[in-house]
């Protein structure tokens, strides 16, 4: 029987959004009414790692003691599944042998998984992965769990530090912090060197730290918040329809590149430009794909690809022919254009062997993809526009 777990809950200021709001308190505004594109494979994969973790962690699933027992499970998210399998398990096992080691280090006495805290109840707050208490109640462990590429390093961590103001703040947890001289803040991240990175601060960065989450707080309650660029920007849902973002745009555009005073004036902001043009493709391609129409761009399909139509099918043909299976196989099958180009090489007559290679390939285009209108490639067009994004768009992308 499949584990039913709460349903993740998010507040408009939340913790892995803070430095972003810290930075801008008008972009949660901005953004609210826009639509927000589909969990990637990627994402996907590390919310499936992260429900195997609470599973593992939590009393409350007792059926789940280690990620093995895990297997087969599926992880849904609105109409997407992921399933978690043998290719999987790795990296749990990983990540749950390293956070075991943590907590016997450190002591832990009180663990509570997932943890939901709030600083102001509905509207700033969140989840925290783990949270700990020493046996000696003076140190406080927060962790959390990082499926990227790109380390993640825990000094002076926002998301944490805002999450461990909530801590203070919240009357279920409040309590913890009675007897805390040491509040530890964790990365886990089985891709980065080492798995676990380790921060250390005293009572007194997290009472500094809660004037700056009160003052974020109080910018985003303003009638109108305000609007600022800079690096948190490259994340933002609103970054394509920003318009003090693009005043970057507007000041790369009047410099030359070619006079050194304005290339080096071009060099400070190249990063900025391009992160927002690649927000702006991100925002066409996500309401594209919701049907909307917007001048000179469209979606195409990819490239198709050939792949099996049936590898067990395609092999079982193969062997039944007694071609060679090193023509086809390694460790596993190979694609359909490798062993397109081994049974070439090795001069096969299919025909002989009446092998009729179609019959077992297809060629599928893996989705579509953003290009101008000036393409020559016919344009797909997707589902309706939701009521919303007719209002927003107006037929075209808003203007600033």
């Amino acid at each position: 029987m499949t584990p039913q777990i709460p349903e993740m809950r998010h507040l408009s200021i939340g913790g892995s959004t803070f430095a972003r709001t810290e930075q801008c308190a008008g972009w949660i505004k901005a953004s609210e009414k826009l639509p927000r594109g589909k969990s990637g494979p990627a994402a996907m994969s590390g919310s499936m790692q992260h429900t195997v973790q609470q599973l593992c962690q939590s009393t409350d699933y007792p059926a789940y003691e280690t990620p093995e027992d895990c297997l087969g499970l599926v992880y849904r998210e609105g109409a997407d599944e992921r399933a978690f399998e043998d290719a999987d398990l790795a990296t749990a096992n990983i990540v749950f042998e390293y956070t075991n080691r943590l907590l016997d280090d450190l002591d832990i006495d009180t663990l509570l998984i997932e943890p939901f805290v709030q600083i102001v109840p509905g509207e700033a707050g969140g989840s925290i992965d783990f949270l700990g208490l020493s046996d000696d109640r003076k140190t406080l462990l927060l962790g959390d769990y990082k499926t990227g590429q790109v380390k993640v390093s825990p000094v002076n961590n926002k998301q944490l530090l805002f999450l461990a103001v909530c801590v203070w703040d919240d009357p279920a947890t409040e309590d913890l912090y009675e007897d805390v001289e040491e509040i530890v803040f964790a990365i886990v991240q089985p891709s980065a060197k080492g798995v676990v990175s380790l921060w250390r601060c005293e009572r007194h960065h997290i009472v500094a730290f809660r004037k700056t989450v009160l003052a974020t707080i109080g910018e985003v309650d303003k009638a109108n918040p305000p609007l600022h660029a800079g690096p948190e920007c490259k994340w933002c849902p609103a970054a394509s329809y920003c318009k003090v973002r693009k005043a970057d745009v507007i000041a790369a555009k009047g410099l030359n590149p070619a006079n050194k005073q304005d290339l080096q004036a071009s060099a400070d902001i190249l990063e900025e430009v391009e992160a927002w043009v690649n927000a702006t493709k991100s925002g066409l391609f996500t309401q594209l794909t919701r049907g909307a129409s917007i001048r000179g761009w469209k979606l195409v399909d990819k490239k198709a690809t050939r792949k099996w139509v049936d590898e067990t099918a395609a092999s079982a043909a193969f062997q039944k022919a007694n071609i060679d299976p090193a023509l086809f196989t390694r460790d596993v099958m190979l694609t359909a254009p490798q062993a397109t180009a081994a049974f070439k090489k090795a001069k096969l007559d299919l025909d002989e062997l009446k092998i009729d290679l179609e019959d077992h390939i297809e060629a599928k285009s893996s989705g579509t993809t953003l290009v101008p209108e000036t393409d020559d490639r016919e344009a797909v067009v997707t589902g309706g526009v939701p009521d919303n994004l007719v209002k927003l768009l107006g037929g075209a992308l808003p203007k600033p």
